[in-house]
């Protein structure tokens, strides 16, 4: 309880705090069912969890994407902000793409050790294709540039448009939200973001309520 109470302080999400909270928790179910450890008593088991926040409201449209770009003196900010819109990948993942990463044949991007410690595929359809194919390559990164100098670029551009309430992780959010509108399924959805479960993905959601009008009125 300590440590979590630690956590929290120290500016952690409630949601890398629990994650890190079930790895300790699964530790002491191993050691239980498979050890041996049979009266060994799960201090986990009974700890209050951070509250995870509830459905970002935050939307991010065609214009906000344009007004910031045209914002931006960086000459990666422009492709790396329609990449997270298209795809939903984490500013992370762009930054450590190779250009070996990329499955031209099979049309798929692969992420290797994701956030979540997991691989998974993105699939690269005409779009991203579009703006894949104008990325000048003159070495094995997509993108030569640091990941703090990305945070720090896209802060001067959202400063700049005036949209404060804007972070990189909001092209994430906005990039899962369209992929629901578009009719992808959560586990379609879920195979592209990397979720691994639809509590953790619903608060990436904020559908348009006239687009669910018009699909129940279809």
């Amino acid at each position: 309880a300590v440590w979590r109470d630690e956590q929290i302080n120290k500016g952690y999400s409630a949601n890398t705090i629990r994650l890190h909270l079930a790895v300790l928790s699964h530790l002491y179910t191993i050691a239980q069912h498979e050890w041996g450890y049979e009266d060994l008593k799960n201090p986990v088991q009974h700890l209050r969890k951070p509250k995870l926040p509830g459905a970002r409201e935050t939307r991010i449209t065609d214009e906000d994407i344009e007004t910031l770009i045209q914002h931006t003196q960086s000459p990666y900010l422009p492709t790396l902000i329609r990449l997270a819109l298209l795809t939903g990948m984490r500013r992370s993942e762009l930054i450590k793409l190779h250009w070996d990463d990329i499955d031209w044949k099979r049309q798929l991007i692969y992420l290797m050790d994701t956030k979540n410690g997991d691989n998974r595929q993105v699939p690269i359809f005409n779009q991203v294709k579009v703006l894949l194919q104008e990325i000048e390559k003159d070495n094995g990164q997509l993108f030569p540039i640091k990941e703090h100098a990305v945070s720090v670029a896209f802060k001067r551009a959202v400063k700049r448009s005036g949209r404060v309430d804007i972070s990189f992780h909001t092209l994430r959010h906005e990039a899962i939200t369209r992929f629901f509108e578009k009719g992808l399924s959560i586990p379609e959805v879920a195979s592209i973001s990397g979720h691994k479960s639809w509590a953790m993905l619903r608060r990436y959601t904020h559908l348009q309520s006239q687009k669910l009008i018009n699909k129940l009125e279809e």
